[in-house]
């Protein structure tokens, strides 16, 4: 009887416990979640003809995260005016989003929020950013020479390989107490637009942002692998990190990997800028002036243009060639100092109005004498082309008269719009991950045309509808889905490339069975139920 007491005291209580538990998730599916995303940080922009690429960093979720929304527009929306966002996007649960559809040559502003499956929403606005969307020029920051907008260099390494060799930070230091330079392993190139956002700085032990201003060739530098950064003033003896951003390539288009490898620390300088300059004056120019040196325009692709008359003792604006219709190339009769912002030494403005133009980026080319400049011109526009604050290495002014240029922009043809996706990933494969999840694993794209950009991963229960989990780097070809329900469960891998073409994508199933605590306590209490109710028939048939 004590026995049976037992048993039936027993199993009351895995019965109870079954009870508790499923009440609980009962309540737990029925609890409204309130709780917003966090708000999202390190928005970034890319400009690219007719469209702008945004990334910014993953925002938490007492749930998680669904997806995020991208507002822009052309007006400047800040806290402390009425202004607001004219368009939305649902860029889905991704940190990589192309805004197509724009207008080359009108400034855009862009910010980001998070979203849950409750439809809660960031409290406030990622830290917006401007970008004007162009004609892409392909360019080397450093040495200032330009390819065609439709024409894309293979770079080989010393055994005739293509280069897949991403680039690296390999060493940051402050030069003053506003000044950093950063050196990468390779030359690499900014991107044309915004290129101070490529940059972040942090205290290592505040971890507040030290805001960069403004970015810049390192003009000792002859490597190409040297930028100078002009940051906030730092706090003497403070330990900051600089992370370079993947909009940062090499000259093979290698963007730079996210990890340990774009990182690099410094330590904060007391020394004032003023100092330090006086400490390294410019170098003087060792070799004589060639007067003959002019801008040819006839060996550009623009329309002819006027050159000035010039002499071997005049520093001057000798030359200006049109590239095409956002590029300009200037050129100066000797070597020249420029500002740390090359941008204040520019000014274009239409002939005979005041209105100035918005200069993109200032590519410096090593001999100091050319200077590539990116913009946005109409066709068949005249146009005036001031220098201001420019100066030879001896600090000599330019010439009264001829720090202005006059010059006609060109029409250009726009090459057609690039609608191939990259080829499909292969041997894509699937298996689960202890019942709770399941990690994809494929042979990467062929990516002929080579302008791959990523991978898309989407999910799906019922092979119908499927939902964006993440976007990978094209350098990963794995990827583990975690927390994931019982049942049947699709994954798609697209390919991605740089024009925002995806390819229809590869689907795998797997299928996850039923554990956890919950079925665990179910199992207990069946047991004991059986028990109970086996004892009892047993007791009424040795009765009889």
């Amino acid at each position: 009887m004590t026995r049976s007491l037992k048993v039936l005291f027993s199993s009351a209580v895995g019965a109870a416990v079954l009870l508790s538990v499923s009440s609980m998730a009962f309540a737990q599916s029925f609890a409204k979640d309130v709780t917003p995303p966090s708000d999202v940080e390190k928005l970034s922009a890319t400009s690219d003809n007719g469209s702008v690429v945004l990334t910014w960093d993953k925002a938490t979720d007492n749930v998680g995260v669904k997806g995020y929304k991208i507002y822009y527009g052309n007006d400047e929306v800040k806290s402390t005016n009425s202004a607001k966002y004219a368009k939305m996007v649902d860029a889905g649960n991704v940190t990589a989003y192309m805004v197509k559809s724009l207008e080359n040559g009108k400034k855009y502003f862009f910010a980001v929020t998070a979203y849950d499956a409750a439809k809660n929403e960031s409290e406030s606005y990622s830290p917006y950013v401007a970008s004007v969307p162009m004609t892409k020029v392909t360019a080397d920051a450093t040495t200032g020479s330009a390819a065609s907008a439709t024409t894309t260099a293979t770079v080989a390494d010393a055994t005739g390989a293509p280069d897949t060799t991403a680039p690296t930070v390999a060493k940051a230091e402050a030069l003053d107490k506003v000044q950093v330079r950063v050196t990468f392993s390779e030359k690499v190139k900014l991107p044309a637009v915004d290129s101070d956002k490529a940059f972040s700085v942090q205290d290592n032990y505040t971890y507040e942002n030290l805001k960069v201003k403004s970015v810049a060739a390192d003009p000792e530098d002859k490597t190409g692998t040297m930028f100078i950064l002009e940051t906030e003033e730092q706090s003497p003896g403070s330990e900051y990190i600089v992370t370079a951003g993947i909009q940062i390539e090499d000259l093979a288009g290698n963007p730079i990997n996210s990890g340990t490898s774009d990182t690099g620390s410094f330590t904060g300088s007391s020394v004032t800028k003023e100092d330090y300059m006086k400490q390294h004056p410019a170098a003087p120019v060792k070799d004589p002036v060639d007067p003959k040196i002019i801008a040819s325009a006839a060996a550009n692709a623009g329309a002819p243009i006027a050159i000035a008359a010039t002499t071997a003792d005049d520093f001057i604006i000798s030359g200006v060639s049109v590239e095409n219709d956002t590029t300009l190339k200037v050129n100066f009769s000797k070597p020249a100092v420029f500002s740390i912002d090359p941008s204040e030494n520019f000014e274009l403005v239409k002939k005979g109005d005041t209105t100035k133009l918005e200069l993109s980026s200032i590519l410096i080319d090593d001999n100091k004498k050319d200077v590539l400049i990116a913009t946005t011109m109409e066709p068949g526009v005249t146009y005036t082309l001031k220098a201001k604050g420019v100066l030879d290495a001896t600090g000599k002014a330019l010439a009264t008269g001829k720090d202005t240029f006059d010059f006609k922009s060109t029409a250009t043809v726009t090459p057609p719009a690039d609608t191939t996706p990259p080829e499909e990933v292969t041997n894509l494969v699937i298996s689960a991950v202890k019942n709770i999840g399941a990690k994809l694993k494929w042979v990467g794209s062929k990516n002929s045309a080579g302008d791959l950009l990523e991978y898309m991963i989407y999910h799906s229960t019922d092979d119908k509808n499927y939902g964006t989990l993440t976007s990978l780097a094209k350098e990963n070809t794995a990827f583990e889905a975690k927390d994931l329900q019982p049942g049947v469960h699709y994954f798609k891998v697209t390919s991605k490339d740089k024009s925002g073409n995806e390819s229809a994508g590869k689907i795998v199933k797997v299928k996850l069975a039923e554990t956890g605590p919950e079925m665990g306590l179910v199992a207990i209490a069946s047991v004991g139920l059986g028990r109970v109710f086996g004892k009892k028939k047993k007791a009424k048939a040795a009765k009889k």
